[in-house]
């Protein structure tokens, strides 16, 4: 199974490659933000990959509108966001939650 190392709090989490990251955050107690519930309208699950994006499923466009209408300082380099309820990996990554509540 793939692992994420989350850089809020240094920990490592086994994920499940056909969950989407937003789900085996909360699996994992994570805390992560959300509202929509996994459906990617209110964009609250945005994440930033360390490292490891070409290890992840690509990027649809319902996630490009939403990523885009965000306020996200640096987000020139938009392959480095995404929203968690949308992302799905294949291997070990590494990422940071913009909107960690721990």
């Amino acid at each position: 199974m793939p692992k994420v190392k989350i850089q809020n709090n240094g920990e490592v989490i086994k994920v499940n490659p056909m969950i989407s990251l937003l789900n085996n955050l909360l699996i994992n107690y994570v805390p992560i933000e959300t509202i929509c519930g996994g459906k990617a309208i209110c964009g609250k699950c945005v994440i930033r990959i360390i490292e490891g994006r070409e290890f992840l499923s690509p990027v649809k466009e319902r996630e490009k509108i939403r990523l885009k209408s965000l306020k996200i300082k640096d987000y020139e380099d938009k392959a480095v966001y995404r929203l968690a309820c949308q992302t799905y990996t294949r291997r070990d990554i590494a990422i940071k939650i913009l909107n960690y509540k721990g």
